[in-house]
């Protein structure tokens, strides 16, 4: 009888509680673990919002473009099959160099990292209305998006690219700038060598 008392009691309680209750408390705990990773966006999420932005514009260079990876050269560089020779640069980002007899800290990780996530597979890339279509080089600049998440963020995140080269108000840079402070402040790849990364040259600083 005590138990069956208890139980009761207990279910007048909960029944006492409103559900908004329960939601605000809730509320504050996914609140406080938000602040808690806040930093580690869902690239996903700012993608489709910038995105629907995008889709405004009525420039030609906001529209997307399906590709497979041949080949990284690069933290910041790969090849795309087609049926030329067909360099893509990574826009707004730059990482250490290992090529022309080069060697830089953290560069073939950065290589190693990027090969693994996109060589061989599709992805899709898209000019940026405040670009050039292609570099000095010859090189097409784009953002670049595997299963619609961006991979300069993924390289912004983990440290091995840094911000570099930007030239305008180009798209997703906000997302491109919470990455990287992400990366510096755990002091990842790039960012755990004193003054290597932390300049304001496009380069690095052995």
């Amino acid at each position: 009888m005590k138990k069956i008392i208890s139980t009761l009691f207990i279910l007048f309680l909960l029944s006492g509680c409103s559900t908004d209750s329960l939601v605000t408390y809730q509320a504050k705990e996914n609140y406080k673990t938000d602040n808690q990773v806040e930093k580690e966006i869902s690239f996903k999420k700012y993608f489709n919002e910038v995105n629907r932005s995008s889709e405004k514009a009525a420039d030609i260079k906001t529209e997307k473009h399906k590709a497979i990876v041949k080949k990284v050269i690069d933290a910041d560089t790969l090849v795309l099959e087609a049926d030329k020779y067909t360099a893509l640069r990574l826009i707004g980002i730059n990482g250490p160099e290992i090529t022309k007899g080069k060697n830089e800290p953290f560069g073939q990780e950065g290589k190693e990292y990027l090969a693994n996530l996109i060589e061989g597979k599709e992805i899709t890339y898209q000019l940026d209305p405040n670009a050039d279509e292609k570099d000095k080089y010859g090189r097409i600049l784009a953002h670049v998006f595997l299963d619609q998440i961006s991979i300069q963020s993924y390289l912004l995140k983990e440290g091995y690219v840094k911000l570099a080269y930007l030239f305008g108000e180009y798209e997703f840079i906000d997302v491109y700038k919470d990455a990287e402070n992400i990366a510096k402040e755990k002091q990842l790849n790039i960012w755990s060598i004193p003054g290597y990364a932390d300049t304001d040259l496009n380069g690095f600083v052995k």
